[in-house]
């Protein structure tokens, strides 16, 4: 797998023959057996080849040789005088044993064209048979199983060396065979190996795992960095300009945040970052979303189409673990401005799902005031916590016929309740409608409308006005100067005319995308 690539020396692993393959050497050692003692030493023979570590491998072979050596003699020999070759794939990245330890390259290569030749009974001249092999072979490789990790036989191919299935020595030169640096830092993070790849990097380009508290400087730099040219909007509640505190809580929310954050270095300095989360939508599918920053002056030197690579193999191996492949997809954000990111995700194949227009409402002393009164029966009030989970339903309810929604389960709803700002309309003991208002936590001088939500049978009543109103006069009440919203710009409820009617203006618009797992 790594000495028959080109450009190798064909050394690394062996160069006169394939290596030899568990299924091979299982069934050699077995002809040499009484068919009696067979099943016993065929689970031992598992047992030393499924070890998790060389050090039980060789211990297993020991006791292996000790239980048969003196009635079998022929079928130890066979294990013990190959041991070193039958265990060396131990030296290897762990994501590729299960290809060095039962494939033979050249048997599988070929493995379809005898079964051609003995069916024509003749090759021809020379060239014929060439011809044959080559077009055999050709049709046959897109049935081919691909490598595991393939990110890491570059590493392979430039020197580093394994030990337990962790890299333990890295090459301090470039890999020729590429043309590019391999900058991985891998020996103070082995969870690297999970999720990085920095063979597809110019030369001077690293990733690095996240490390904590000195990257959350560096990452809110990168997004100061980039706010010219991508027209970002500092205060926007959809994707504003965060803080290093407000990336530290970010972080903090994520699972395994160094396997699942990845930083671009140049020169130590850091210039790019990734990042992967994922939930269930309300439909079952779970959405695996990624997000990209890097510094305008490094982009257009394919730094950008590297890291989308190592977020989507990243989600793979995600998917692969999580057993979601079914229902698995990969999402990816880009506000209409990022004209950048833009063409990378539609160059990738990403296609457009859906969008959010953000609003703001510039002063909150200049509400209007309600211009009709409630229906009959129906009050307003705030919203206390005998009151969440009709709050939650109501809110929850309002999506039922809504695509691309998060699940958000009641736990959740209470996790983040800031109830100071909420409003409710009830008739009786019926919640009818909510406004779920808030301050933002790093500016105090901004409010956000979260959820205005009116029951289906009860809208076009006037009681979304007034609940968003007295929503927003709290807001103002509670030292908010602006007010932010954002809502899906397909606007099936006319929801703009109600927030344009009290005064908000659009600012940017927000994409989301979406590509298949295959």
């Amino acid at each position: 797998m790594y000495g028959w690539l080109p450009g190798t020396s064909g050394q690394t692993w062996r160069s006169s023959a394939a290596p030899a393959s568990e299924v091979h050497k299982t069934a050699n050692c077995l002809d040499s057996l009484l068919k009696s003692a067979q099943p016993a030493a065929k689970k031992a023979l598992q047992g030393i080849y499924n070890a998790e570590e060389k050090e039980q491998a060789t211990a297993g072979g020991k006791a292996f040789a000790k239980q048969y050596r003196a009635k079998f003699p022929k079928a130890v020999k066979k294990i013990v005088d190959g041991e070193d070759e039958l265990l060396k794939f131990y030296d290897f990245p762990a994501e590729h044993w299960i290809h060095l330890r039962t494939t033979s390259p050249t048997e599988s290569t070929f493995a379809s064209v005898p079964l051609r030749t003995e069916v024509t009974k003749r090759d021809g001249s020379r060239a014929a048979a060439l011809a044959l092999v080559f077009r055999l072979v050709g049709s046959a490789q897109a049935r081919w199983r691909a490598v595991n990790a393939p990110r890491l036989v570059a590493l392979v191919r430039a020197g580093a060396r394994f030990e337990r299935a962790q890299i333990v020595e890295r090459p301090q030169t470039t890999a020729a065979c590429i043309g590019w640096r391999i900058c991985l830092e891998v020996r103070d993070h082995p969870a690297m190996l999970d999720g990085a790849q920095g063979q597809d990097l110019p030369v001077g380009f690293g990733f690095r795992p996240y490390r904590g508290g000195e990257d959350h400087g560096p990452m809110a730099a990168v997004r100061l960095g980039s706010a010219e040219r991508d027209r970002v909007d500092a205060h926007s509640v959809v994707e504003g300009l965060p803080t290093a505190a407000e990336i530290a809580e970010a972080s903090a929310e994520l699972e395994e945040p160094s396997k699942n954050q990845i930083l671009v270095v140049r020169d130590g300095s850091v210039v790019g970052y990734s990042t992967i989360r994922w939930w269930q939508e309300r439909d079952d599918t779970w959405l695996y979303l990624h997000r990209g920053y890097l510094l305008p002056e490094h982009r257009h030197q394919g730094i950008g189409s590297a890291m989308l690579g190592w977020a989507e193999e990243r989600i793979h191996q995600l998917v692969d673990e999580h057993g979601t492949a079914r229902k698995a997809v990969i999402g990816a954000n880009a506000m209409a401005s990022e004209r950048d990111a833009t063409a990378l995700l539609l160059a990738a194949g990403y296609r457009r799902v859906f969008s959010l227009a953000e609003l703001e409402l510039g002063d909150l002393q200049q509400l209007p005031e309600p211009v009709s009164e409630l229906p009959a029966g129906i009050r307003t009030g705030p919203i206390g916590t005998s009151h969440y989970r009709a709050a939650w339903r109501t809110v929850v309810d309002s999506y039922a016929d809504t695509g691309f929604t998060q699940k958000w389960s009641f736990q959740d709803f209470v996790d983040t309740a800031d109830p100071a700002c909420w409003r409710a309309a009830w008739n009786g003991q019926d919640m009818l409608g909510v406004a779920l208002c808030s301050v933002r936590p790093h500016d105090h001088t901004v409010g956000e409308v979260e959820e205005l939500s009116v029951r289906t049978d009860q809208r076009r009543l006037g009681i979304g006005r007034i609940l968003l109103l007295e929503g927003l006069r709290s807001l103002r009440e509670q030292g908010a100067v602006t007010a932010r919203l954002y809502t899906g710009t397909a606007n099936p409820h006319r929801s703009y005319d109600l927030y344009e009617s009290v005064g908000f203006r659009r600012r940017n618009e927000y994409v989301r995308y979406r590509k298949p797992l295959a």
